[in-house]
């Protein structure tokens, strides 16, 4: 069987990843997983759903919460929903990464 988890461990993540395999990725227990599946996410556009990257904006690892802030910020047509993450986490995350990459992904977005 395929373990897309450890394709993303060696960090030869395939552009061509259907995005509904990145569920599993972003509740990996390695963090680097969940931080290499962010990362990937502005490649897939319109097919990184923004309930994903709200979660990984939501991770707690700052790493990881960096990263998804950072993919909002790319992603071509985020929702309300991850707008208001990025919102909450550029005024309130306790990491000073995290509300760094949030406030240019607003800055991103136009917002």
């Amino acid at each position: 069987m395929l373990d897309l988890a450890e394709d993303v461990r060696r960090e030869s993540f395939p552009g061509h990843l259907v995005p509904h395999l990145m569920h599993p990725l972003v509740r990996d227990a390695d963090p680097r997983v969940r931080r290499r599946a962010a990362e990937v996410a502005p490649r897939l556009g319109r097919a990184a759903t923004c309930a994903v990257l709200v979660e990984l904006l939501a991770d707690p690892d700052a790493w990881v919460a960096e990263a998804a802030a950072y993919a909002i910020g790319e992603h071509p047509a985020p929702t309300r929903a991850a707008i208001a993450s990025v919102t909450r986490a550029a005024t309130g995350h306790s990491d000073p990464l995290v509300r760094e990459a949030a406030v240019a992904a607003l800055g991103a977005q136009g917002d």
